[in-house]
């Protein structure tokens, strides 16, 4: 069994520990912020998990291993020009990758991360002088039989 509630959990831990992040309102589960008030925030939420299906249908005793993609949205709310709005979120970037760098394993949730990806993210429902990225990190975990 792979406990994707456990490894979001820790992940969000990971920020809410975070000297550098202590300003940072941390949430699991949401994937938009639209409270200003709130900002910087950051929202930590699961994405896709891959198994291989020979290792589950096979019924094997032993664990399987998986990947499993947590999704980190960061947002930053600001009246100041498009580029000192975007600075200012790749400054929280940073923050939020040095986090992570400082705990790979999730505290024990994971083997590692192996992969990892950053975009702006657009969305209808973010207004005017939001910014959003998102981070995908990929876990390898292991499963129990």
């Amino acid at each position: 069994m792979i406990f994707v509630n456990s490894l979001l959990v820790a992940v969000g831990d990971i920020f809410i520990a975070d000297p550098p992040l202590s300003g940072y309102n941390v949430d699991i589960g949401e994937p938009l912020n639209l409270d200003q008030d709130r900002t910087p925030w950051i929202g930590v939420n699961p994405g896709g998990l891959s198994a291989a299906g020979m290792q589950i249908a096979a019924g094997l005793p032993k664990g399987w291993d998986a990947k499993v993609d947590i999704n980190i949205f960061h947002q930053s709310y600001t009246e100041a020009t498009s580029g000192a709005a975007l600075l200012s979120l790749m400054g929280d970037q940073q923050k939020i990758l040095t986090a992570v760098a400082s705990n790979t394993n999730a505290s024990g949730q994971a083997l590692m991360i192996t992969d990892m990806t950053s975009d702006l993210f657009n969305d209808d429902n973010i207004q005017e002088h939001y910014l959003t990225n998102l981070i995908t990190l990929t876990y390898d975990v292991r499963g129990s039989g």
